[in-house]
């Protein structure tokens, strides 16, 4: 076996664009979208992200900004908030704070709950964060909209067996 480096995402220079690009293509042609092209301020802006997702979380902000969004070109306005600089509004990290940070001792009373409800809180507060757009709330918290859906099925059905007791 011959070992190879791959160098993250982040360190790949004008990669990122190529790889964009050639994400936008494919994803304007499975949604029947008719985008051209890439504003040079959202160029700059996926330049500058650290993209901890690598390659995949790329893919995923490419899809949303397609899917959510209508036009020639990829503007400043499509990308997801995390990219926004916007002083007056709240970071995702206040809106989804997690109700036990690492660096804080927990407390012996503290209840575990399952999972699934953590996540539900999550995710319901992130809906609420963009008054009920799944698809928002979705590409904030890097899953698909389908995924929000199915989710909330399931919650459902947990609440009736809940009833049901």
């Amino acid at each position: 076996m011959i070992p190879i480096h791959m160098p993250p995402l982040r360190e790949r220079g004008q990669d990122i664009l190529r790889i964009a690009n050639a994400f936008l293509q494919m994803f304007n042609e499975d949604e029947g979208k008719s985008f051209q092209g890439i504003s040079r301020e959202v160029n700059d802006c996926l330049m500058s992200y650290q993209w901890p997702g690598n390659v995949r979380e790329l893919a995923n902000v490419l899809r949303n900004m397609v899917v959510l969004n209508q036009g020639q070109q990829i503007e400043t306005s499509h990308l997801p908030d995390f990219f926004q600089k916007q002083e007056n509004a709240p970071a995702l990290s206040t809106v989804l704070k997690p109700a036990v940070v690492a660096d804080e001792p927990v407390a012996a009373d503290t209840p575990i709950l399952p999972l699934w409800l953590e996540e539900k809180r999550i995710i319901e507060r992130a809906i609420d964060h963009y008054q009920g757009n799944i698809p928002k709330a979705a590409a904030m918290l890097d899953i698909s909209a389908s995924t929000i859906y199915r989710k909330k099925q399931f919650w459902a059905a947990q609440d009736a067996k809940q009833a049901g007791r």
